[in-house]
């Protein structure tokens, strides 16, 4: 006598998290976008103010279904050039 056991698995939705709240680094974006099929590019912003590698923006709001294929954009705080002006 045989048995078999189906198991349907729901397709699960995985959403971008708000990468921008202070407690994910890049490591953890690149995980994400590996595990998820999803391109990551960076960009850097000059900014005096906040610690260099800061992620200051992302490109698909938080709550947004993170799709393969896609393409997700950071932007990351880098220190401003120093001036050679004399000052």
């Amino acid at each position: 006598h045989t048995c078999t056991i189906t198991l349907y698995i729901p397709q699960v939705e995985i959403t971008y998290p708000d990468f921008t709240n202070g407690e994910y680094n890049l490591d953890d974006i690149q995980t994400f976008c590996t595990t998820n099929n999803i391109t990551l590019q960076i960009k850097y912003e000059e900014n005096a103010l906040l610690d260099e590698g800061t992620i200051i923006k992302q490109s698909r709001p938080e709550d947004t279904v993170a799709l393969p294929g896609t393409t997700l954009t950071i932007t990351l705080s880098s220190k401003p050039e120093e001036s050679t002006n004399g000052e």
